[in-house]
This record gives C-alpha cells, sequence and structure tokens, in this order.
C-alpha cells in the first residue's frame, strides 16, 4: 500500500499546471471549496479536486479548473477561463 501510494503521490504531481474539466459534486462550507471530480475520478473509488471559487457553483455544474496542487489521492486547484487540455 505504501509503495502504491508513492505511485499514486507521484502522478497526481504531474497534474500540477494543468486544466481540467470538472463536474461539482457539492461544497464543504466549514473549508470553503467545492468538491469536484475529473474525467479520471470514479466515485467511490478515486478522489476529488478541491476548488476555490469566489463565484457560486451548483451541483451538476461543469467547470475549467487550473490544478494548484496535488497529494497521493487528491487535487486542488482554482477556476480558470483557460480551455480544458
Amino acid at each position: 500500500m505504501s509503495l502504491q501510494q508513492d505511485i499514486s503521490y507521484e502522478r497526481s504531481q504531474g497534474f500540477i499546471g494543468s486544466t481540467m474539466k470538472v463536474m461539482i459534486e457539492g461544497r464543504l462550507p466549514e473549508e470553503d471549496v467545492y468538491v469536484g471530480r475529473t474525467y479520471r475520478d470514479a466515485p467511490d473509488v478515486d478522489g476529488y479536486i478541491f476548488i476555490k471559487s469566489d463565484r457560486p457553483l451548483i451541483t451538476g455544474d461543469f467547470v475549467t479548473a487550473k490544478v494548484t496542487g496535488a497529494d497521493e489521492y487528491d487535487l486542488t486547484g482554482e477556476l480558470t477561463d483557460e480551455p480544458a487540455e
């Protein structure tokens, strides 16, 4: 499991700086972030992308986010007007 975490971390780090299309699944008000999934995130299996946004979003919205950080399983990002890669 430790080896797999290392592999997952390295792969996730490779997404930093890229832009991705994200489907919003909800909001975590205590952390002031929205929770979404990219094309590579299956429900109940994969991680999430956590997005900061001053603009209100609702579940089901598709947005473009630039990935700004990553850990073993999840990404962090911010909204952007750039096209998804």
